[in-house]
């Protein structure tokens, strides 16, 4: 069932901040019962005597009578009609819509003058959408609304009458985010500011949220205050922000564990971004800014040109590549880098920037070097190392294994040197290892990759190098890591059926103003105990359980002790989605990462209320008695 929308006085004030003529006329007699500044002037539409048909050409009463007899509830039809303007008729295109006022069945009619209007009412329909921009006007004094299409569009509400309200707004507001939004416009309308700025996010009538932002200048417009302003949808900023950050963390955790970073090339403003991987490598410190060309510098002579040329070619082709080479520090050390870029394209397919990765791979280079250079210097390298190793010939031949590798493929060196490795062990043709290491030598360039091997029941972790007379491949079983892993699984599954409370947080700044550590975990019993969701808990702060009962004193000696990395124990009540209060026993711990850096607090909380009520009730027992 559609309804037909209910207009007021109020709402025809609105009205007035539309510059073009508005009518609302009675839908049985068509006589004029409202009108706009604009349309009073062209039609003289203050009278209830005149008559909708008497502004039009015949042809054109007619036609217009005919579209009205057809209009029901909810259809929004238009009209190309003539009508009488002092002087001349002029051309209109009308819009028109069922309306109730004074419990009177009407017409709401909105009208266009000439076609010059029309196409330039277009025209910013289409400059908003190709910048995403929607423009609203408010009437301060009348609390009255205009918006453009595209805001209409970004609030996903039907396109008025009525137009919008100002507590119709709010409400879309996102209820984190509405007192502050009110207050801001309050602010600035009470302190006669001359512009606004604002960013939050809405819920949209279909539970869909979008991050706005947007602005608004204060402006006089026949004798009132108006604001004239602009929103936009930024939620993709948002979230590429959101997801830059979670790059940037997997970066610095890949940094930690493995002597690789990044890079990149904006090719339009030659900014440079190095990660402090790349910094070290240098030999630089991590706060060294680097400039365009600085990178050439640490490249030995030797290869400078090759590295030159294959960027070059990367830029100018989008022709990815991956080069060895010997740089230079800048404590004057030789080091063996591998460093590869790609080519970054915007959606023109324009090259607009390069990126990659460069490896510290000094020590593989050094063994490599110093197996080319002497049999028996290889032997003790590689019979030193702790991975298993091997090397093939480029008929896939065994020239070489160590203890290590005869241990984990369960074969004597004397057994498996000199003969090929498809014929030693048919069962890894047509698995990852053969598609691996012909890739490797096909291509010449190193592969890691982990696999299965059936006959020996074990899960390897395989590197394997190119060399000009075959393969190398270091490898180690990684079954009982892979069984550890298994177990962490295991144990996440059994915390999260712990009847105790575990929530983990991240270790993001304690200031209020910065928002506080991110909860990132809870298990069931938290879930159990509060009567939140999981959806409605990650991503906040544990301050979201606080209420009025909260000891203040707790909380800052919690704080104290968190500022310090140190484990902490206290009793605090916090409080259930449903307002229920109850006590906690918290102990909080820090976490560290393998590079010893703090990254979350770990909190054990075990429900103590029915304890603290017993104490109570014992209390007040000694008391009385």
């Amino acid at each position: 069932m559609t309804i037909t929308p209910v207009i007021t006085d109020e709402t025809c004030a609105g009205y007035e901040l539309i510059s073009s003529p508005v009518l609302i006329a009675a839908r049985d007699d068509l006589s004029i019962r409202r009108a706009n500044s604009a349309g009073s002037q062209l039609f003289s539409a203050q009278s209830e005597t005149r008559y909708l048909p008497d502004i039009l050409s015949d042809a054109d009463a007619g036609r217009f009578g005919e579209m009205v007899s057809t209009l029901s509830a909810g259809d929004r039809k238009s009209i190309r009609v003539l009508a009488k303007t002092p002087g001349e008729y002029r051309g209109y295109n009308m819009e028109l819509c069922l309306v109730m006022l004074e419990a009177r069945e009407c017409l709401f009619i909105s009208m266009i003058a000439d076609i010059s209007d029309a196409k330039a009412s277009a025209q910013l329909r289409t400059v908003d959408r190709l910048l995403g921009l929607g423009w609203w006007e408010c009437d301060i004094g009348m609390k009255a609304f205009s918006w453009s299409d595209r805001v209409y569009d970004l609030m996903s509400v039907p396109v008025g009458p009525p137009p919008p309200t100002f507590e119709g707004y709010i409400d879309l507001i996102h209820p984190a985010d509405r007192e502050a939004a009110v207050q801001a416009y309050r602010q600035f309308v009470l302190g006669g500011g001359a512009a606004i700025e604002f960013q939050y996010r809405i819920v949209r009538p279909d539970g869909s949220m979008r991050h706005i932002q947007g602005s608004g200048e204060r402006q006089q417009r026949d004798g009132k205050d108006v604001i004239v302003g602009v929103l936009q949808d930024v939620t993709s900023l948002a979230t590429a922000r959101r997801r830059a950050d979670e790059v940037e963390e997997l970066l610095k955790l890949a940094g930690d564990h493995a002597k690789f970073g990044a890079w990149h090339v904006d090719l339009d403003t030659g900014r440079v971004f190095w990660t402090d991987q790349i910094k070290s490598i240098f030999g630089l410190p991590s706060d060294y800014e680097p400039r365009p060309g600085d990178g050439w510098n640490f490249v030995a002579p030797e290869y400078r040109g090759a590295l030159k040329a294959a960027y070059q070619n990367c830029i100018s082709s989008g022709q990815e590549f991956q080069l060895n080479l010997e740089i230079m520090n800048a404590t004057g050390q030789r080091a063996w880098i591998r460093s590869s870029g790609r080519a970054i394209r915007d959606e023109t397919g324009r090259i607009i920037s390069v990126q990659g990765a460069l490896q510290d791979i000094t020590a593989i280079r050094e063994a490599e070097d110093r197996i080319a250079r002497s049999d028996l210097e290889r032997v003790k390298i590689l019979q030193s190392i702790s991975d298993a190793f091997f090397a093939l010939d480029q008929a896939w031949r065994f020239t070489y294994i160590n203890p290590r590798a005869e241990k984990l493929l369960q074969r004597s060196n004397a057994d498996l040197m000199g003969k090929s490795i498809w014929d030693e062990f048919p069962e890894a043709l047509g698995s990852a290892f053969q598609e691996n290491y012909e890739h490797a030598v096909t291509f010449s360039e190193s592969v890691s990759f982990e696999e299965y091997f059936v006959p020996l029941g074990a899960w390897y972790e395989v590197s394997a190098y190119p060399m000009q007379d075959g393969l190398s491949v270091y490898f180690r079983d990684v079954t009982a890591q892979r069984r550890r892993d298994e177990h962490l699984r295991l144990l996440d599954a059994a915390v999260s059926r712990l009847n105790d409370i575990l929530l983990i947080t991240d270790a993001g700044s304690l200031d209020a103003s910065a928002g506080g550590p991110k909860i990132v975990y809870v298990n069931d019993a938290f879930l159990r105990h509060t009567g939140y969701t999981r959806e409605e808990v990650i991503g906040q702060t544990p301050r979201m359980l606080q209420g009025p009962g909260t000891d203040r004193s707790q909380l800052d000696r919690i704080r104290q002790a968190l500022q310090k990395w140190e484990p902490v124990r206290a009793e605090l009540v916090n409080y259930s989605k449903d307002g229920r209060a109850f006590d906690l026993e918290i102990d909080i711990v820090p976490l560290a990462n393998q590079a010893g850096n703090y990254t979350h607090w770990v909190a054990v909380q075990r429900d103590v209320t029915e304890r603290k009520r017993t104490e109570e009730a014992r209390r007040l027992s000694d008391e009385r008695f």
